[in-house]
């Protein structure tokens, strides 16, 4: 049998076979190792795109004075916090009011979430923030009420 009027037999036509396999295995790897490359140098770059708009963001964010309060709590914590509970209502459900070393440890018990939303927004304009909280849901009938346990201090 013949191949291109070449005898399958001629010696070195084993051998030529193989280095042309070769060579036709190492073109195909290339192709799809170099497509990998691109698609991971297309990634990088996205993800350099989004690093710079997330950075251009909080400039824009710290340069409206986000993330800054000027605002310095006047009085004491715990009269701050007694006032804000007296105002939106929330004696009844305080649980513990006392001084820690890293300010006022306050706990509440079924309270509702517009009043916990509230009671933030009060101590925030008083100068005070949040620096620890732990809260617990559970549900009354169709109502959500929450368990909380604060850690309020002044503005650093």
């Amino acid at each position: 049998m013949t191949l291109f009027s070449i005898p399958l037999d001629t010696p070195g036509l084993k051998r030529l076979f193989a280095v042309l396999s070769v060579c036709i295995a190492s073109w195909g790897c290339y192709f799809y190792l170099s497509e990998g490359g691109v698609r991971d140098a297309n990634a990088v770059v996205v993800q350099k795109r989004r690093f710079e708009t997330l950075l251009r963001l909080s400039q824009d964010y710290i340069a409206i004075g986000g993330g800054t309060q000027t605002k310095v709590a006047s009085e004491d914590p715990i009269t701050a916090i007694s006032k804000a509970m007296d105002a939106i209502g929330l004696k009844e459900n305080l649980v513990q009011l006392s001084q820690t070393t890293k300010g006022a440890s306050v706990q509440f018990d079924r309270v509702y979430a517009e009043q916990f939303a509230t009671f933030i927004q009060e101590i925030r304009k008083k100068g005070l923030k949040i620096v620890s909280a732990e809260l617990k849901a559970f549900s009354v009938g169709k109502e959500r009420l929450f368990s909380v346990s604060l850690i309020i201090g002044g503005e650093a």
